[in-house]
């Protein structure tokens, strides 16, 4: 699961894709796996950033 967000082709994926992709890593993460927990982090940053760049 820890990859690419899918969504529409050739698009920016949806809030919807994305919380079901984070939700999905934060599921693997909390069952111990180390990959989707530095995933969900480095998403989580990412789209902080964004928001925080959006807004200026």
């Amino acid at each position: 699961m820890v990859g690419r967000i899918t969504g529409s082709k050739n698009t920016k994926p949806s809030k919807a894709d994305v919380r079901r992709h984070m939700e999905a890593l934060r599921e693997l993460a909390e069952a111990g796996d180390i990959a989707a927990r530095v995933a969900l982090i480095e998403l989580s940053v990412k789209l902080l950033a964004e928001k925080k760049n959006g807004r200026r």
